[in-house]
């Protein structure tokens, strides 16, 4: 009951803490015997005045995954890339020919005799 007497006496000052010469004080009156004296009036049929005002945050939607975020660019990429691969293979081939020829098959080969060597290596 001391509670009770001591809010009616502070009122919403007793359930704040203090800050004093530099230091915080405890409230007057403890959260637990708040949250009792609250339930005491609200069973009792009477309003609680120092209700604290609540608001719901607003709504943030989630932001996503980044891959997801980014399909539709990877797609295009992907379709430009496709394109310019059927040439990027043939000099592949090419160059992967051409390095395998001897320097001296290079220089007295005709392209079609290094061809038919080539072929005939594999």
């Amino acid at each position: 009951m001391a509670s009770r007497r001591l809010l009616q006496k502070l009122g919403e000052a007793a359930l704040q803490p203090t800050f004093v010469n530099g230091k915080w004080r405890k409230p007057a009156i403890s959260a637990k015997n708040v949250a009792r004296l609250r339930k005491e009036d609200l069973l009792a049929g009477k309003e609680w005045p120092y209700e604290k005002p609540r608001s719901d945050p607003p709504y943030k939607q989630p932001k996503g995954h980044k891959r997801h975020k980014e399909l539709e660019q990877r797609a295009k990429k992907v379709e430009e890339k496709l394109a310019s691969m059927d040439d990027k293979i043939a000099q592949y081939r090419e160059s992967v020919r051409i390095k395998d020829v001897l320097p001296f098959d290079q220089i007295m080969l005709t392209p079609k005799q290094i061809r038919q060597k080539m072929k005939s290596k594999t």
